[in-house]
């Protein structure tokens, strides 16, 4: 029985070919793959069915899409599908190394107490061409260090780079569910950090940011950036609950680090705020101001009403 099990969303088909490519020409063989066509109006099938010759792959199809009302049902329609130890949320994109369920495998062997592994990531545009790459981590941290390797810089925020345990990721109900989609990668990352992240010393995935996924769009689509907002507030009021639940040791250390990672959340959600309340009418922009403002985001009020004053001015 394979010990790792890629599952694969898809509906676009420009890269997908390159992406089932990577997976199935990895070092490691012990592996299964479940590819499903999210009803997808393009021709998937034509380059999914010459892998099914390859008896680790497997293939199946929604009858409506669910991505557009729905993505994260998806994912976890395929997390219930899976029978394995370990399990990879890939993506029609993304490029892995050929190398990295090796270098997972030897992290899962070593640190069999964890149930999350993260591997180096960098990004690349539409020609495959690099323009950002993951920072280098410790090979195993505890979840408040995890938490706040997140803000660092060079950090890459993607799904398909890490490997969940399965039984917990079952145990918690699945990826966590937010508009589009957005920050679900990263709140059930977080969840599941409870027993630390191993992470892989090599950079093993490519992130693909090409102009056609929902990573790319939100300049040109007002009502996907209001979405992310929502999905933002949704996002914050989560890890507000989460911190609640983290058990720190008692040592001033770690106590500072415990405050630090609060006080980085609250800066980066503030940061949002302001990106994103361009999109917000004025009642709206109201409401959640004196919110958030209440709960101490917002240190500078100026700033955040000249944006969005100058937004509304110049749209």
């Amino acid at each position: 029985m394979a010990k790792y099990t890629f599952l694969i969303p898809a509906y676009k088909a420009e890269f997908l070919h390159e992406a089932l490519s990577s997976i199935q020409n990895q070092t490691y063989k012990n592996f299964s793959v479940i590819i499903s066509n999210d009803k997808s109006p393009q021709d998937l099938q034509s380059i999914i069915f010459p892998f099914l010759s390859d008896e680790r792959f497997s293939y199946r199809e929604n009858t409506t899409n669910m991505g557009r009302n729905n993505l994260v049902s998806h994912w976890n329609l395929l997390v219930d599908l899976c029978n394995t130890e370990y399990l990879i949320m890939g993506s029609d994109d993304d490029v892995y190394d050929v190398h990295f369920l090796e270098e997972i495998e030897k992290l899962t062997s070593k640190y069999p107490q964890v149930n999350l592994f993260h591997a180096r990531a960098k990004c690349i545009n539409d020609k495959g061409i690099t323009f950002k790459k993951d920072a280098l981590y410790y090979e195993y941290v505890s979840q408040i260090d995890y938490l706040e390797q997140l803000d660092y810089y060079l950090h890459i925020e993607c799904m398909a780079n890490y490997v969940f345990k399965t039984s917990e990721l079952k145990k918690v109900g699945g990826f966590v569910n937010f508009p589009l989609a957005w920050s679900s990668d990263t709140a059930t990352t977080n969840l599941l950090s409870s027993n630390g992240v191993a992470n892989t010393k090599d950079i093993l995935f490519s992130f693909r940011m090409s102009g056609i996924n929902i990573s790319s769009i939100e300049k040109e689509n007002k009502e996907i950036a209001k979405k992310k907002f929502y999905a933002y507030c949704m996002y914050d009021k989560y890890m507000i609950n989460l911190f609640k639940t983290i058990t720190i040791e008692e040592t001033l250390l770690a106590k500072e680090t415990y405050n630090r990672v609060i006080k980085q959340h609250k800066h980066r959600i503030s940061g949002l705020i302001a990106c994103y309340s361009s999109v917000l009418s004025l009642k709206e922009f109201i409401n959640y101001f004196f919110i958030y403002k209440k709960k101490g985001y917002i240190n500078s009020s100026f700033i955040i009403i000249k944006k969005w004053i100058f937004s509304k001015l110049f749209s």
